[in-house]
């Protein structure tokens, strides 16, 4: 749980969506210590697509995935997911992880 969260001007559904992310890391830490942040290795140790590929991280945007879905009407949350110029090609198959775990989580 870092000290602050950064969050892009790019739009409200993709600032709900980071927050409720986050929020999710929270509620990682704070209700399920032993399941989750074991063998957790922040993004300034591996590469973005290993960083993402983490449970912790993979969970978080499934939730905040859902959350934009339930309470913003967004069709499909997990299109807000590495859709941007910054991230690295080579993300075949992650969509398909988030969407698997938000078949698993109740909002």
């Amino acid at each position: 749980i870092g000290d602050y969260i950064l969050i892009r001007n790019r739009g409200r559904p993709y600032m709900v969506h980071t927050v409720a992310h986050e929020l999710r890391h929270c509620w990682q830490a704070y209700r399920n210590r032993g399941q989750y942040f074991t063998e957790y290795h922040p993004n300034t140790d591996i590469n973005t697509r290993n960083f993402a590929e983490q449970k912790e991280e993979i969970d978080a945007e499934a939730y905040a995935s859902l959350y934009v879905e339930k309470y913003l009407g967004v069709p499909d949350g997990t299109a807000l997911l590495y859709d941007t110029p910054e991230t690295p090609n080579g993300w075949e198959g992650y969509r398909e992880k988030v969407k698997a775990r938000m078949q698993e989580i109740i909002v």
